[in-house]
């Protein structure tokens, strides 16, 4: 299937690719701008008897102007996030760790987000008790809509970095957009999951995400470079992307309320006997909401 760009006065050729086996053929282009968007065209190879096939002209669309966005270039952190405090013993999982103010730093333009040891072993805690960064949006967003941020994942094991979004109270489901275990793992160490119910009795979609490692080419993981994630989510349930490619849908489980974004590293208690490498970080280019 070959693509052909707009140029004016006639098409300029862009590229090719297969038609997959559900008949879709996969492009990474530019697209232009919701200001000055780009035009395509797709023409089908002549196979088996049949002629040349080409598609209409399409314009991609663009969302309105997005209701949150935030680029971490602006005065104070604390405009638009806090930190979501919790006891050293909120749930299965949590014994050693809680998030703490100061392990989520705006500066340049990104948010860093780290975990800090506060102390050695104890018999609770046989890796050590530590500080976790977790922060939230103080608002909550409308049900539904499309929420992205661009993100280079931790690379240390013993962690995971996420951008999800949680409600509370009837109707509300966690929506983990993407959550990454670091680097090494068997399948690639990223996921998207949807959880409705509470930590001991929750029902859940999604798990690890093993088309990743092929989508982001050889050599390239979440932690060794930027790329943006997302979720679609609707009254019939959710779409979740890579780069704007999607990687996993479902129509489990299907929020109705308004939830916060939330940006966190957190060291689970099972994951503590990787022994997380406090110099491995999160960070966080914008975070951005259209509804």
């Amino acid at each position: 299937m070959a693509l052909y760009r707009a140029n004016g006065s006639g098409w300029t050729y862009v590229g090719t690719a297969v038609q997959d086996s559900t008949g879709h053929a996969r492009y990474n282009v530019n697209i232009g701008s919701a200001d000055a968007p780009q035009t395509f065209l797709a023409k089908a190879s002549p196979g088996s008897g049949a002629p040349v096939t080409a598609s209409s002209s399409v314009v991609p669309t663009y969302p309105n102007a997005p209701v949150f966005d935030d680029n971490f270039d602006g005065y104070s952190l604390g405009d638009h996030w806090t930190t979501r405090y919790q006891d050293y013993t909120p749930g299965p999982g949590r014994h050693c760790a809680r998030p703490a103010d100061g392990r989520a730093v705006m500066a340049s333009g990104v948010v860093t987000l780290s975990v800090s040891k506060l102390s050695g072993a104890t018999q609770d805690c046989p890796y050590g008790v530590w500080d976790n960064a977790m922060i939230g949006t103080p608002e909550m967003t409308s049900p539904y809509g499309y929420y992205a941020a661009r993100v280079m994942f931790q690379g240390s094991r013993g962690m995971h970095g996420s951008f999800w979004l949680q409600g509370s109270g009837e109707g509300s489901t966690e929506i983990d957009t993407a959550e990454y275990f670091g680097d090494g793992r068997k399948l690639g160490g990223l996921s998207s999951f949807v959880h409705h119910g509470s930590n001991t009795d929750a029902t859940s979609a999604g798990g690890e995400l093993a088309n990743v490692p092929a989508l982001l080419g050889k050599g390239k993981t979440p932690s060794n470079g930027w790329h943006v994630y997302s979720v679609q989510w609707s009254p019939s349930g959710y779409i979740f992307r890579i780069d704007g490619i999607p990687t996993f849908s479902t129509n489990a489980l299907p929020s109705s309320v308004p939830e916060q974004m939330v940006l966190s590293l957190l060291t689970s208690d099972w994951e503590l006997p990787s022994k997380p490498d406090p110099s491995s970080v999160m960070r966080v280019d914008w975070v951005r909401a259209w509804q």
